[in-house]
């Protein structure tokens, strides 16, 4: 699975561990995230991270973890 995705409509193969609720790749701008315990930095807008339709619990597997910690240091100034 890329963790890019060109739409936001595309439905994960399990359902969310938290509530049972139905979980799709999301795609949106507005969402943060801690890195190294230091202020939230943003989540790249085109980032399709698996999200619960009914919790809005995400799951982040290696991959979107890296990206995660990748756009994170750049935003940081920081050299990953």
């Amino acid at each position: 699975m890329s963790a890019y995705v060109e739409t936001t409509y595309d439905r994960c193969p399990f359902n969310c561990a938290e509530c049972g609720g139905a979980v799709w790749l999301l795609a949106r701008s507005g969402r943060t995230c801690s890195y190294k315990g230091e202020r939230p930095f943003t989540v790249p807008a085109a980032l399709a991270i698996p999200t619960c339709d009914d919790c809005d619990a995400e799951w982040i597997d290696d991959e979107i973890a890296s990206v995660l910690d990748e756009a994170c240091a750049a935003q940081e100034g920081g050299v990953r």
